[in-house]
């Protein structure tokens, strides 16, 4: 199970307690991934099309996360939801 959300979803907590996540998925020849897990702060849900290279992730409230992404050639992108509400990107 630890395999599906660190790997496949690619959801790992970094540091300061779970308000910051890592978000690094795998392609495992799955075309299309969907799913949730929890943090300790509220669920993290992502949504990935790898066919279409589209990617979705929708943080808790108060959570920052680092995005590495496959298409993005190593490129970092840091995101923040500092609202009191769940908020999605889609990259």
């Amino acid at each position: 199970l630890v395999w599906l959300h660190d790997t496949v979803l690619g959801i790992r907590i970094g540091k300061l307690k779970g308000t910051h996540l890592i978000w690094e998925p795998i392609a495992v020849g799955w075309p299309r991934i969907a799913g949730k897990t929890m943090t300790p702060y509220g669920v993290c849900e992502v949504r990935i099309d790898w066919n279409k290279k589209k990617f979705e992730i929708t943080l808790p409230p108060q959570v920052t996360a680092e995005i590495r992404l496959p298409h993005n050639d190593g490129e970092r992108v840091k995101l923040r939801n500092s609202t009191s509400q769940p908020k999605m990107w889609s990259l």
